[in-house]
């Protein structure tokens, strides 16, 4: 298969498992969320077997892009910001679940129906 068409295709399962979980999530719905993970795990062996072409499939054709010490460094210093940012978000979250389930006790994970 054409790298650039697995990209493409790997690009669109990625938008469309995020918006499965997301939308699950949203509503509740733990079957969305089954979905998207089921979805996940089929893409997993794929992205395994092309593991050594991954910057092909992403960035296109390497030829054409340059990249230097400094995109290297903007690239980790953005990925450093996004993981501490995620982390935060995260912890409050988990914050303000921890703070809510007193004053929400019939929504307890023991007590809800499967």
């Amino acid at each position: 298969m054409n790298l650039q068409r697995l990209g493409m295709i790997l690009k669109i399962t990625s938008g469309f498992v995020t918006a499965l979980w997301v939308v699950g999530l949203v509503i509740g719905n733990i079957y969305l969320v089954l979905l998207a993970f089921i979805i996940l795990l089929m893409v997993i062996p794929v992205i395994y077997v092309y593991r050594d072409n991954l910057k092909e499939i992403f960035q296109g054709d390497p030829t054409v892009i340059v990249e230097d010490e400094r995109t290297q460094l903007i690239n980790e210093k953005a990925a450093t910001m996004t993981l501490g940012i995620s982390v935060a978000v995260l912890i409050y979250v988990a914050v303000v679940v921890i703070a809510l389930r007193n004053s929400y006790p019939q929504y307890k994970p023991w007590d809800m129906p499967c």
